[in-house]
């Protein structure tokens, strides 16, 4: 039997096909499986976050509220004024999967 091979041309990383099919953890944000290593967060909904996209998801409107601050501090630090609000908006993997295909924007898996 000979080993397939998919490869994540995103991540430059490959996967064996088999854990598609064969439960591995995967990150619902970036889709990488889990490697042996990794540490993956729970969400306790069945989902889970690898570190890199925890680390830097916020899951919460009320958390964004920092983030837009900051923004909002970097734009008069050039001397700049936002004359709108920030617009945010959150979105799921399956949400982002769709508009980067509306947009033609999609990563390819290739089989090695």
């Amino acid at each position: 039997d000979q080993l397939e091979l998919v490869h994540d041309t995103f991540w430059d990383r490959r996967s064996c096909r088999g854990h598609f099919f064969d439960g591995t953890p995967w990150c619902y944000n970036c889709d990488r499986f889990q490697q042996a290593g990794d540490q993956y967060l729970d969400l306790g909904d069945g989902r889970l976050a690898c570190s890199d996209c925890s680390s830097i998801t916020i899951m919460d409107p009320k958390d964004f509220k920092p983030l837009i601050e900051m923004v909002h501090k970097f734009y008069r630090s050039l001397n700049l004024k936002l004359v709108e609000n920030i617009s945010v908006f959150l979105a799921d993997r399956h949400e982002i999967h769709k508009l980067c295909i509306s947009k033609g924007k999609y990563r390819r898996l290739t089989l090695k």
